[in-house]
């Protein structure tokens, strides 16, 4: 992502970057160099780990939700919460091209796939967002007639209590 960062800024996007959640110690040293080194202070920012309230106030203020993860067995059939909570909050997003990950933006239309090891396809995927707000208000209310809809406590409690109901 900070590679990505960076070719943003080289194609003079008004864009700040949020990492948000744990960074191992020895991945935050080096983000922090790369950010000095490729003078990127004012664009990303490493915030750790929130809690909800001051979550959803960043998600609140977003434009584009990331989930860019690369292609490891723990990610590959499951999908990130992050996901659910960018659609309760009607933020388009954009995630890696994995099979289950492509499946969930074609059936909810919130959003786009890249390949996760591609920092220009990921930049170029994020400018396109960046330059169409109304691409952005669509995606993301796509996202939140899903999450009403589908993706929610009361139609999981409802799976939930059916699942052990067969057992």
């Amino acid at each position: 992502m900070l590679t990505v960062a960076k070719l943003l800024k080289k194609a003079n996007n008004d864009f700040q970057l949020l990492i948000i959640g744990k960074v191992p110690q020895r991945l935050e040293i080096y983000a922090e160099q790369f950010i000095q080194k490729y003078d990127l202070e004012d664009e990303v920012k490493l915030l750790g780990r929130l809690d909800l309230h001051k979550l959803m106030t960043y998600y609140a203020k977003s434009h584009i939700g990331l989930a860019i993860l690369h292609p490891e067995a723990n990610y590959l059939r499951s999908l990130p919460t992050k996901v659910f909570e960018y659609m309760s909050v009607s933020l388009p997003y954009v995630l890696s091209n994995f099979e289950s990950y492509g499946r969930l933006v074609e059936e909810t239309k919130s959003g786009y796939v890249v390949d996760p090891l591609s920092p220009n396809e990921i930049a170029s995927q994020i400018q396109v967002l960046l330059d169409n707000p109304s691409t952005q208000a669509e995606l993301g209310a796509n996202g939140y007639k899903q999450h009403v809809a589908n993706f929610n406590w009361s139609v999981e409690e409802r799976k939930l209590g059916e699942l052990y109901d067969g057992i």
